[in-house]
């Protein structure tokens, strides 16, 4: 997709409308997954581009941005409810090996010990 005016024009009022619902739903107090008029508007948004690309053939390119500007917004709001369910922080989990010494005890040397 060559990027044009147009099209970069409609990006940034995808970003634009986007920031203008999130601090909506802000200052509303509204946090419910596919509750919010952020959620909603990234949903319509996405498939507004989408339904133009596949039923209008005249505006697929106004279609075509639309979707593509949407459509990673949409996968966020989509991620932030399955995230939270599966218990993730945000960040992808990375998987530190613990070096084990065969023989050793896992336990402190001095753990037995008190001071008092």
């Amino acid at each position: 997709m060559a990027i044009d005016t147009t099209k970069a024009i409609i990006s940034a009022g995808v970003g634009i409308i986007d920031e203008v619902l999130e601090r909506n739903d802000a200052t509303e107090g509204r946090t419910e997954s596919f509750r919010t008029a952020t959620d909603i508007g990234r949903l319509v948004l996405a498939g507004i581009g989408y339904a133009a690309q596949l039923w209008m053939p005249r505006y697929a390119g106004v279609g075509e941005a639309l979707a593509l500007s949407a459509t990673p917004l949409l996968v966020k709001s989509i991620a932030k409810p399955v995230m939270a369910s599966v218990g993730a922080r945000g960040a992808s989990r990375t998987f530190v090996p613990r070096m084990t010494v065969p023989g050793r005890s896992t336990k402190p040397e001095f753990s037995d010990v008190k001071l008092v």
